[in-house]
């Protein structure tokens, strides 16, 4: 029998699944106000706890209109949002995870490679810009440990 407390994942699930398939329709910007928002999180606690999946459940319904669509394609305030699937999803399998990336002997698959792997353009710009002074690193496509861990985009 699965792990009841597994519920909260696949909750989480099929919320991201929801939000990500509806940001076309959504509005881009907030449609609650930060009073909304802080009454609707800020319930006192109660003496026992309740179900993980329920903890989601009231953290998706408690932050409704509260979240940007900087996800979507609409989105254009500033640069950030708009995460790909692969990259969203790379992302989450690092959470469950859960490795400590700082040394090697916490997390063996987490520290060095994934470190090396997004270093690498930067190391091929560089090679390729040698002898050429009107090219500088700055031309280096842009990269991160979870679009290097993710891999190259189709």
């Amino acid at each position: 029998m699965p792990d009841p407390s597994l519920d909260a994942l696949r909750r989480a699930t099929t919320h991201a699944f929801d939000y990500l398939s509806g940001l076309g329709a959504r509005p881009v910007g907030a449609t609650t106000t930060l009073e909304d928002l802080r009454a609707r999180l800020g319930v006192a606690l109660g003496d026992r706890g309740v179900a993980p999946g329920q903890v989601i459940d009231e953290l998706v319904a408690a932050t409704e209109g509260g979240h940007l669509g900087s996800a979507g394609g609409r989105f254009f305030a500033w640069v950030m949002g708009g995460a790909l699937p692969a990259a969203l999803a790379a992302d989450w399998l690092a959470s469950a995870w859960d490795n400590n990336a700082a040394l090697y002997a916490c997390g063996p698959a987490a520290a060095r490679p994934v470190r090396w792997a997004s270093w690498q353009p930067l190391v091929k710009a560089n090679e390729a810009s040698a002898g050429n002074p009107s090219r500088s690193l700055s031309q280096a496509p842009a990269t991160s440990s979870t679009t290097a861990a993710a891999g190259p985009q189709a």
